[in-house]
């Protein structure tokens, strides 16, 4: 009776009998995953091409996918971590498994100034090994169909002699829209005097760095491309007479940086001849060469300017001038011309081409020029009237509180109709700390400020504006009895 008893106590269950659990919850969705091919391929190929292959490891879902990436950035080599043997052949072996008919983007970076700082304990590859290393894998790329090719072999070292071979088909590639080359090279099994087929009848930006050995392709390459847009170069010269050839009709961005060799020659003999009618902006940099424009590019909008201080001096000063008339004569439409560093010297030159008989030749007035940047390296009123007839606003950087500044300032404003605008910028200087303020400073600053604030002005609506090292004050900020409102510095 006692277990019947129990029975009918427990409700008729039977209590060594456990209730049935729930079932295991489902394993969590992968979305990632589930996507189409198309759209992880995407993915991929904003990924450099290790972190790529990495993602194979996740699943059979991902295992073959980086195979089919059709934008390939190669990692920079890094001496430290592996041999450049393992890092091409690591490298050529995973552009072999790539099953993609088309390649959009191909880029590789390598650090030769890294590599070089190994040179003597022999742990680097050999010259044979580096110039091998490219030529096949532009091969491989330019059979299919890249749409853009970036190469960053700069060598930032005296000891570097690296020429690479450089694949021909690379000019003769006419899917390609985008080609940067920054290596020293030459053709492979061509002589210097000859050029491969130049076919890049799409190609829209180039940026390459050139030097003597580039001769001819100087000369020819930048007539040969019907579409170019954009153009920038870095030349590295040392022999005389080059002519290099620019004709592109639909160019609108031109960058031409010529660095100063260890031979200390300056290139006076190096000739640009420029026919880009519809030009938007133009940047020159290093050693002036001489410029000859053949269109007068009228919608010119932007120019910057930033020559090497070794162009300056007395001896070289004429045939510099000689330089610039060209110079002048291409960009005197600009909207706005910013002179960097020693570029100001180029304000010096064209007072000096307004005050003497060069061959007849006087400076075009800019009659477009708004806004005119430089930082202050003359002094007195040596400033040419034909860059004053539009401007609007001046920018003047380097300001040391000097009172022939004030003199160049006056000039300006006694010249200029239409001006609204000058500011005035201090260099920063580390010594000053702004924590503690400097009296003598400040009562320099504010003094300069008082005696700039009232000259006569040309355009009586101008304001000036001065950022120093201690105050901030505007010609707007003067009281009726003279003395100014500042804001310290921060």
């Amino acid at each position: 009776m006692e277990p019947a008893q129990k029975r009918i106590c427990n409700g008729g269950r039977n209590p060594e009998k456990k209730p049935p659990q729930s079932p295991p919850p489902p394993p969590p969705l992968d979305r990632l995953s589930d996507l189409p091919d198309c759209l992880l391929v995407h993915i991929l190929n904003e990924l450099p091409i290790e972190n790529a292959v990495a993602t194979s490891i996740l699943s059979s879902r991902w295992l073959n996918l980086w195979t089919l990436m059709t934008k390939i950035t190669y990692p920079p080599y890094h001496p430290n971590f592996h041999p450049f043997h393992y890092y091409y052949t690591t490298l050529n072996h995973l552009f072999s498994q790539l099953v993609s008919p088309k390649i959009d983007t191909f880029h590789i970076d390598f650090d030769f100034h890294q590599s070089y700082n190994l040179l003597d304990e022999g742990d680097i590859a050999t010259d044979r090994e580096y110039h091998s290393f490219l030529l096949p894998l532009l091969e491989h790329v330019c059979s299919r169909n890249p749409e853009m090719i970036k190469v960053d072999f700069r060598t930032y070292s005296w000891k570097s002699t690296n020429v690479f071979n450089m694949a021909t088909c690379v000019f003769n590639c006419e899917s390609l829209v985008s080609l940067r080359l920054y290596l020293d090279f030459e053709f492979d099994n061509l002589s210097a005097d000859k050029l491969p087929l130049i076919n890049l009848p799409n190609l829209k930006k180039l940026c390459m760095n050139l030097r003597d050995l580039n001769r001819v392709l100087m000369g020819v390459l930048f007539k040969c491309l019907p579409l170019l847009e954009e153009l920038k170069l870095v030349l590295e010269l040392i022999e005389p007479d080059h002519l290099i050839n620019i004709s592109a009709p639909n160019l609108r961005r031109l960058s031409i940086k010529l660095d100063e060799n260890e031979e200390d020659v300056l290139t006076e003999n190096c000739k640009f001849v420029i026919d880009a009618p519809n030009l938007q902006t133009l940047a020159i940099e290093g050693i002036l060469a001489f410029y000859k424009f053949v269109s007068i590019p009228s919608g010119l909008s932007d120019v910057m300017i930033s020559i090497e201080e070794s162009c300056f001096n007395d001896s070289q000063l004429r045939t510099y001038t000689r330089q610039v008339m060209g110079l002048l004569r291409g960009i005197y439409c600009a909207k706005t011309i910013v002179l960097d560093e020693c570029g100001c010297h180029l304000v010096y030159c064209i007072y000096m081409l307004e005050k003497i008989n060069l061959n007849g030749f006087r400076p075009p007035i800019f009659h477009n020029l708004c806004d005119l940047s430089f930082i202050i390296k003359f002094e007195g009123n040596r400033f040419p009237s034909c860059l004053l007839a539009n401007l609007r606003r001046l920018v003047i950087e380097g300001v040391e509180c000097y009172d022939l500044e004030i003199k160049l300032v006056e000039y300006i404003l006694a010249h200029a109709p239409v001006m609204e605008e000058i500011q005035l910028s201090v260099n920063p200087d580390d010594s000053v700390s702004g924590s503690v303020i400097d009296v003598d400073l400040l009562a320099e600053e504010y003094e300069y400020c008082q005696k700039m604030f009232k000259l006569p002005k040309r355009s009586p609506d101008c304001l000036i504006d001065f950022y120093g090292l201690v105050i901030q004050t505007s010609s707007e900020d003067v009281k009726e009895d003279g003395e100014l409102n500042y804001t310290f510095v921060e």
